[in-house]
């Protein structure tokens, strides 16, 4: 039984989206304490990249459709970062240190 080219076009897709993830989840979880500053930045690319995949016209469906449901996961965690009292300090300090690069 071999894979044919659609699905292998289907698997070359599917690792081009699960990359990103599996990147950021070595960055944030290698480091001893993630910290707001390092996961913000982090969930702001995850966002961009999954918005596009969701819609390129030219991915399979299934690809579109873990890209929504991967969004909706990341806008359920991100979400708690409005709950957490250092949020407001960090995103300030953030803003400062982008202005000046």
């Amino acid at each position: 039984m071999a894979i044919s080219k659609p699905e292998w076009k289907l698997i070359r897709q599917m690792c081009d989206i699960l990359r990103p993830l599996r990147d950021v989840s070595h960055l944030v979880s290698s480091q001893t304490s993630s910290t707001i500053q390092t996961v913000i930045p982090a969930f702001n690319a995850l966002f961009d990249f999954l918005e596009q995949q969701e819609e390129l016209e030219l991915n399979h469906q299934i690809v579109r459709t873990a890209a929504s449901l991967g969004l909706a996961v990341l806008r359920k965690y991100y979400a708690k970062t409005d709950a957490n009292p250092h949020y407001f300090a960090a995103v300030c300090e953030l803003y400062v240190f982008y202005s000046f690069v």
